[in-house]
């Protein structure tokens, strides 16, 4: 059996770890935030929008690190004030992901920022290689978010947003699908489960890209279809988005981008 590269077996560490943390990201979905972190397609800082209790902040951190990055940035005011957050509105679990962050060594790898993301971007000024929006999933908050984060993006950097295929969130599946597949702004893109990735490449992506953007939409409407009739994709349409959404793609994109093996 061929021995396991370090990049590989560095993963499986951090997937592993990341998956003891309570928390919504599929290990598949760690999968892309470990690769995205590890194998920089630009230069630049990785910022995440909504940490809960730390699992993903944990494969992001790691996949960083393994990059030879210092630190990676957390933002979250740890207080739940949105009807999507996961935990009952007015909790509070900073303590929780310092503890995350202590029990794997990562203190001194991650940034916190405990306030809002509109807060955060108001002030933001450093370019960015990795944006994950796992934070307050209504529409015009994950807009915010997008919006403003937007002109800190670096060609070649990695937008990532959780939730755009999950069946219950309207926010993150409209925002990805108006904002970043249908934007000549983002070039090559596609699904990893319910994360919704993209490229940024500054202009020309609906040119360079438009076969594989006109799929993604084609099958992502008919999930925000589906969801506007509360009904479900059905036929050949459901078993082509299933294998959209399988996220092995994304895997061979980022170490074909990064030129890694």
């Amino acid at each position: 059996m061929q021995a396991m590269r370090p990049l590989d077996a560095a993963m499986k560490d951090a997937c592993a770890c990341a998956m003891s943390v309570e928390g919504h990201v599929r290990e598949i979905e760690l999968r892309l935030l470990y690769l995205a972190a590890a194998l920089p397609t630009a230069r630049g800082e990785v910022v995440e929008i909504g940490s809960f209790r730390g699992r993903s902040t944990v494969a992001l951190a790691k996949g960083a690190v393994w990059a030879g990055q210092e630190k990676v940035v957390a933002c979250d005011p740890f207080t739940a004030l949105s009807p999507t957050d996961p935990v009952a509105i007015g909790s509070d679990y900073h303590g929780s992901f310092q503890a995350t962050l202590e029990r794997f060594g990562l203190s001194d790898h991650v940034e916190v920022h405990r306030e809002f993301s509109a807060d955060l971007a108001k002030g933001w000024t450093r370019p960015i290689r990795l944006l994950w929006i796992d934070g307050d999933h209504r529409y015009e908050t994950v807009k915010a978010d997008i919006e403003g984060f937007l002109p800190h993006l670096v060609p070649g950097a990695v937008i990532a947003v959780h939730d755009v295929a999950s069946g219950h969130f309207w926010g993150p599946l409209a925002c990805f699908m108006d904002d970043i597949v249908l934007s000549d702004r983002f070039g090559a893109c596609g699904m990893c489960f319910r994360i919704g990735w993209a490229q940024y490449v500054g202009e020309g992506g609906l040119a360079e890209h438009r076969r594989a953007k006109r799929r993604a939409y084609r099958l992502l409407a008919a999930v925000r279809l589906a969801m506007a009739f509360g009904t479900k994709p059905r036929g050949l349409t459901r078993l082509a988005y299933k294998l959209f959404r399988k996220g092995r793609s994304f895997e061979r994109w980022i170490r074909s981008a990064a030129g890694h093996r």
